[in-house]
């Protein structure tokens, strides 16, 4: 085991092909970059004040692997803050995508995964140009969300949408074999759904923001 850096209360980080970590070392801070081999971490988005925002957290990068999501957080009850931001490793770039209180997600073959009051959604989105488009299709209103430290429990790949529930509810639906399959199922893609039942809690649930 080989340790990076320090990351005393993490939000989340993302790991990309050519070997960097975009993370959030701490609960109240902007997110920094490290290699995967070590060394000192940089800082690549700072808290914009003018917005209130607290805190980044939840990366996530984009099929590039230059280009991440995250969400822009404050836990004071102010309106209107919290969203997912689009973010570079190789610039200042910083443009707001959507308004959510949780994290998000990519998913192939073009969708954007995240949680729009109670209800996780996709919603497609272009990769390239970085837009979203047409309506958000609702996949569950029963997946687990912990609004302390504004994260929802689900994980999206090419294959499938992976979601805890709530315990006690059902699981649902089926997978689709393909990329082709699901470019093909259009709005009907909530089909991909596969409902994990098992329940665990993260360490990071117990702490606030």
């Amino acid at each position: 085991m080989q340790v990076l850096c320090d990351a005393p209360n993490g939000r989340g980080g993302t790991w990309n092909r050519d070997g960097v970590i975009v993370f959030t070392s701490d609960s109240l801070i902007g997110l920094y970059r490290v290699s995967a081999m070590g060394g000192s971490p940089v800082e690549i988005t700072k808290l914009d004040t003018a917005r209130l925002e607290q805190s980044h957290r939840w990366p996530v990068f984009l099929p590039d692997g230059k280009h991440f999501l995250y969400m822009a957080a404050n836990f004071n009850r102010q309106t209107g803050v919290n969203a997912i931001f689009l973010g570079s490793i190789d610039s200042q770039e910083k443009r707001q995508i959507v308004s959510t209180n949780a994290n998000a997600a990519y998913a192939e073959p073009g969708y954007l995964v995240y949680l729009r009051d109670k209800t996780l959604v996709a919603q497609p989105f272009d990769s390239e140009k970085y837009v979203l488009s047409g309506d958000p299709h609702p996949l569950s209103d029963q997946v687990l969300y912990f609004a302390h430290v504004g994260r929802a429990i689900f994980s999206a790949s090419a294959m499938a949408l992976h979601s805890s529930l709530a315990p006690g509810y059902p699981s649902q639906g089926i997978t689709c074999a393909s990329r082709k399959c699901a470019r093909a199922a259009g709005p009907q893609w909530i089909s991909l759904i596969r409902a994990v039942l098992q329940f665990s809690v993260p360490t990071w649930v117990v702490r606030p923001h």
